[in-house]
């Protein structure tokens, strides 16, 4: 009695069905993730009970940090360097119609902010808001 010698199969992986799930999580993942604004200093922003949300144009955000430092998009530092200023006035130029937005911690020196404030109707910026959480209580 002679036997035949079994074939070896060459094993293979099916890709096909790994692609589909692959692609099947990514769409899970961009679908479900939210995004959200993540600024350079951590900040607790202070409750107002009224007001209402800026209308979205042309915006450039100031960052004041408990600690006196800000932080804009293209600048970081002390409140008492000037050079923030700069920044701000290059971007005035190109959007002259836009908001400056501050977004000071509630643990600013109340000094700080004021002086930033000063500092921005110096430079003539026509528009600037002053950013808190709406709190209903």
């Amino acid at each position: 009695m002679r036997f035949q010698p079994a074939t070896a199969e060459e094993p293979e992986i099916n890709l096909t069905a790994l692609i589909d799930v692959v692609f099947l999580l990514l769409i899970f993942f961009m679908v479900s993730t939210t995004f959200d604004r993540q600024q350079a200093l951590p900040i607790t922003l202070p409750d107002a009970s009224q007001g209402a949300p800026s209308v979205e144009s042309a915006t450039f955000e100031i960052v004041l940090g408990p600690d006196g430092m800000l932080s804009t998009s293209g600048w970081s530092g002390p409140v008492d360097d000037s050079q923030w200023l700069n920044v701000v006035r290059e971007w005035q130029t190109n959007s002259p119609q836009g908001t400056v937005i501050v977004y000071a911690d509630t643990q600013a020196r109340h000094g700080e902010v004021v002086g930033v404030l000063d500092q921005l109707a110096n430079a003539e910026v026509q528009s600037v808001q002053v950013a808190t959480r709406y709190n209903q209580d």
